[in-house]
């Protein structure tokens, strides 16, 4: 049940990742990301900048990572020889653009980097995501595929609980047509530790909603996640009744329940996918779908992309509804 194309472990990296998410408490609530002197952790630090906003305290951010850090211990996260040729705005996005020299970073000190820099902008006001580039050419993985934008909920961290491996995944997730009765592809990278399993992770994407303004999220906000197991080819997922009390009239049943099994399905070395409410298998789920069985990918229910229509990583919205 090989899903080639879909996921990408495209580092096992030894790291710990305590401290990534430090919570901003001086009064300039502004950090600037480092490494520590092994190149193996994430280190904020607080900092005042003098500008008050725009590009102005872009740049002086894009200054700050390439200075040596004051700090004993710390490190900057960009390497000597690796430079930021310039930094575009584009709305709530900014494109920063590397020498060649970033190609030659390897997987660990590349993914710090990038983690960095990311972090450290994305504080700005009005910056959402970061995109990066190399010698005005988009920044691509080891497969060769896109990286795309970049948010702060790009980098997950395991809050303190050790050593792990650092994956990058592409997931293809599935959310509610404008309609709320079809189901649509969407794209996106992400960072994850291998303390949290890939089926609890897809379903976190899923409660976050989609990207595109076009679509509609089949999993509430206020979705709490009980618990995810995984026993032989079935993932058991055991979420709270507000996953089938909000929304309602939004979203039919069977775009709530197969936006969840679909997404599993795709992403995961899974067959079945068995939703539980409140720990509860023996539902109907708003009286229309028995959940009482473990379920299987429903295609009938997805709105295929145009003829030769792809999605893009991190993008990623079927063709047809970019227009």
């Amino acid at each position: 049940m090989e899903k080639s194309g879909k996921i990408f472990f495209v580092l096992f990296l030894s790291l710990v990742l305590a401290g990534c998410q430090k919570e901003q408490t001086e009064i300039s609530g502004y950090q600037i990301y480092r490494v520590n002197a092994d190149g193996t952790v994430l280190e904020p630090e607080d900092y005042t900048p003098q500008a008050s906003g725009g590009d102005a305290l872009i740049q002086e951010f894009v200054d700050k990572l390439g200075e040596v850090p004051a700090q004993v211990g710390h490190k900057k996260a960009i390497p000597d020889g690796v430079g930021i040729t310039s930094v575009k705005r584009t709305e709530q996005n900014l494109r920063v653009d590397f020498n060649g020299t970033y190609s030659k970073m390897d997987n660990i000190t590349e993914v710090f980097c990038r983690a960095a820099v990311v972090k450290t902008l994305v504080q700005i006001p009005g910056v959402e995501t970061v995109e990066f580039t190399v010698n005005g050419q988009e920044l691509a993985d080891v497969q060769g595929n896109p990286i795309g934008v970049m948010g702060d909920d790009s980098f997950i961290d395991t809050k303190g609980e050790g050593i792990n491996s650092y994956h990058s995944a592409s997931l293809v997730l599935y959310f509610a047509d404008k309609d709320g009765k079809k189901l649509v592809k969407e794209m996106r990278n992400i960072h994850y530790s291998s303390n949290e399993s890939l089926e609890r992770l897809v379903v976190e994407e899923l409660v976050k909603g989609p990207e595109n303004e076009k679509l509609r999220s089949a999993v509430p906000a206020d979705t709490k996640i009980l618990d995810v197991t995984v026993e032989k080819d079935t993932c058991i997922i055991s979420l709270d009744k507000a996953y089938g009390q909000t929304g309602a009239a939004a979203v039919t049943p069977e775009a709530a329940v197969y936006a969840v099994v679909n997404s599993i399905c795709e992403n995961c070395d899974i067959d079945k996918v068995q939703i539980k409410i409140d720990g509860e298998s023996e539902v109907k789920f708003r009286d229309a779908v028995d959940l009482s069985q473990g379920l299987t990918r429903n295609e009938e229910i997805v709105v295929q992309p145009e003829e030769n229509g792809t999605i893009t990583p991190g993008v990623g919205v079927d063709p047809a509804l970019k227009e």
